[in-house]
C-alpha cells in the first residue's frame, strides 16, 4: 500500500507526462513545465532516467529550441501525421499483427471503463497511445487518493497486463529517434516515473 503523498506524486507525474506525450508542448507549456522541474513530485535520486529528464529539459531552454523543432520531432517520432519511427500506440508493439486498433486497444478500453473513463477521442483514435495509458494511471493514483476500494489493485494489474509488455522498449527506442533535448527529456523522465512505479508497487524496471 502506497501513501497518499506517494499516489499524489505519482497522479501529478503521470497526468504531465501524459498530456506531454500526447500533444506536442507549445512555448507556454515548455516554459510552464521548465519553470516548474525543481518542484518535479518524484525524487531524482530514485532513478538516473530522472535526473537525466530533468537535465536534458533544462538543455532544451538553454538552447531555446522553438516549436517548430519539437512539434516536427514529435510528428516525425510518433507519426502524428506521417508514418512513425516509433508507434505510440500498445497494440502496434504488442499485437501478432502489428496494428492500431487491435485487440491490445479494446483490453486497454476495458480497463479505463473500470473507473468510468474512456478515451477523449473515442473510436476515432486508439485508446492505448502511451499518452493515455499514463494518464490512466495517474487517474488511478487519484481514485486511490479519493478512497477508490480498486484502484490501487487497478493500477497495478494494468501495469503488469499492459505497461511492463511494451512501454519500457518502446522508450528505449523513442530515446534514440528522438532529435530535440526537449523531447528527450520528456522521454527520459518518463522511463524514470514508471522505474520509480514499478520499484514502488514490487517490480523491476526492464532496462534495455
Amino acid at each position: 500500500m502506497l501513501s497518499p503523498a506517494e499516489y499524489d506524486a505519482f497522479a501529478a507525474a503521470f497526468t504531465v507526462l501524459g498530456r506531454l506525450h500526447i500533444q506536442p508542448a507549445d512555448g507556454q507549456t515548455r516554459s510552464d513545465v521548465i519553470g516548474l522541474l525543481h518542484q518535479w513530485p518524484l525524487d531524482s535520486a530514485l532513478s538516473q532516467y530522472s535526473s537525466r529528464g530533468l537535465e536534458l529539459l533544462a538543455e532544451s531552454a538553454q538552447r531555446a529550441e522553438n516549436d517548430d523543432a519539437i512539434i516536427t520531432d514529435q510528428d516525425t517520432l510518433y507519426g502524428i501525421s506521417a508514418s512513425a519511427k516509433v508507434p505510440p500506440y500498445e497494440s502496434v508493439h504488442c499485437g501478432q499483427d502489428r496494428l492500431v486498433f487491435d485487440r491490445q486497444t479494446l483490453e486497454v478500453r476495458q480497463e479505463y471503463a473500470k473507473l468510468a473513463l474512456q478515451a477523449p477521442k473515442y473510436n476515432t483514435e486508439p485508446d492505448d497511445h502511451i499518452g493515455l495509458e499514463l494518464d490512466f494511471l495517474g487517474r488511478c493514483c487519484i481514485a486511490a487518493l479519493d478512497g477508490h476500494d480498486m484502484a490501487q489493485e487497478l493500477a497495478v494489474s494494468f501495469t503488469k497486463e499492459h505497461i511492463v509488455t511494451w512501454m519500457p522498449a518502446m522508450l528505449a527506442h523513442a530515446s534514440q529517434e528522438a532529435t530535440t533535448a526537449w523531447l528527450r527529456g520528456v522521454i527520459a523522465l518518463t522511463q524514470g516515473a514508471l522505474e520509480t512505479w514499478f520499484t514502488a508497487i514490487g517490480l523491476t524496471y526492464p532496462h534495455e
